[in-house]
């Protein structure tokens, strides 16, 4: 798995972190939530933390439960995901967080 350094800075992770953060932004935005920083200065503080590794890894690697679950499935019908299809807003990332929440418990 990877530190908070390394999935800054691979461009593949750094990518589908900026698009999972875009929409987290937009859902957000439609409650009214002001964001001072934009993503990029975000991810860009993140990688200058250095080789962190985040609660979500040390989770897995203590084969606790992830914080994902209240993100996407969690059980609960994907809150994230009702809520945009009621405001209208695309959420391709937020339905991936799930299939990686799986693919990281076979890890």
């Amino acid at each position: 798995m990877r530190t908070l350094d390394v999935i800054c800075s691979d461009p593949a992770t750094r990518a589908l972190s900026k698009a999972i953060m875009l929409e987290t932004q937009a859902i957000a935005e439609t409650f009214d939530v002001k964001f001072r920083v934009d993503v990029e200065r975000r991810i860009e503080g993140a990688r200058k933390v250095g080789a962190h590794k985040t609660s979500m890894l040390q989770d897995l690697e203590r084969g606790r439960p992830m914080e994902i679950d209240p993100l996407g499935d969690g059980g609960s019908g994907n809150w994230g995901v009702s809520r945009t299809t009621r405001h209208r807003r695309s959420t391709p990332y937020w339905g991936w967080s799930p299939s990686a929440r799986k693919s990281a418990e076979l890890y």
